[in-house]
């Protein structure tokens, strides 16, 4: 898999769909230049509202949406609001994690836990 930055991604998105970047900065209202700076990595990734908008904006599937918000967190370093909204409100989840913490879990030990709940 090769490695990704929110503004390539950004930019690959777009102009997969045939926008300019002022057409998709009009379309959540902003400039072309802010839009160009996001994909240059000049500026932070947007969160909340604003990179909701581009979503909308560029007609992403949940596939995409998914990776532009990681992207978007990773840089920012932080999670994804969505996924930060669910775990605060799934004490469960925070367990979870601490315990997988102190046995030092992998992320293969991770995925077999996802497959072995099934589809959730």
């Amino acid at each position: 898999m090769r490695v990704r930055t929110f503004g390539k991604y950004l930019r690959e998105l777009r102009e997969n769909r045939g926008l300019s970047q002022g057409e998709l900065g009009k379309k959540v209202r902003r400039t072309a230049m802010a839009i160009s700076l996001f994909e240059k990595g000049t500026n932070n990734p947007p969160n909340n509202n604003l990179l909701n908008a581009l979503i909308r904006a560029l007609e992403l599937s949940d596939e995409e949406a998914d990776m532009l918000r990681n992207l978007s967190a990773i840089e920012r370093n932080e999670l994804p609001n969505d996924i930060s909204n669910y775990i605060k409100n799934h004490m469960d989840v925070f367990n979870a994690i601490r315990r997988g913490m102190r046995q030092n879990k992998k992320s293969t030990d991770w995925e077999n836990v996802f497959k072995g709940a099934g589809q959730l």
